[in-house]
C-alpha cells in the first residue's frame, strides 16, 4: 500500500508515564536531541550492518534532519496517566 497524500505535522509528543496528564514544552537543544534519539531507535537494529564510513555520513545527515525538524515543529513531553484524558492536553497546544 502506497501513501497518496500527506498531512502537516503540527507537533511531536514524547510520551512519559506520569501521575498527572500534562503537556510540557521542550526547548532546543533538548528538542533536537530528543528527535535525534527517536530516529536512532528506528534504525538501531540496522546499525551493526552498516560500514563505518557510511555510518559517519548517515549520522551527520540524520542529525541535520533531526535539527531541521526540531526547529520547525514544536515538541512536547506528554505526561500521561494510565486512565486520564491526555488527549485534552494535546488539544490545548495544537
Amino acid at each position: 500500500m502506497a501513501l497518496s497524500h500527506s498531512v502537516p505535522l503540527k507537533a511531536i509528543f514524547f510520551l512519559e508515564q506520569s501521575d498527572v496528564d500534562e503537556v510540557v514544552p521542550i526547548k532546543n537543544p533538548q528538542r533536537s536531541q530528543k528527535v535525534f534519539d527517536s530516529f536512532k531507535q528506528v534504525w538501531e537494529s540496522f546499525w551493526p550492518k552498516i560500514e563505518v564510513d557510511d555510518k559517519k555520513r548517515m549520522v551527520h545527515k540524520i542529525f541535520n534532519n533531526a535539527f531541521d525538524i526540531a526547529v520547525k515543529v514544536p515538541c512536547y513531553k506528554l505526561k500521561a496517566t494510565l486512565h486520564g484524558e491526555f488527549w485534552k492536553e494535546i488539544e490545548k497546544v495544537i
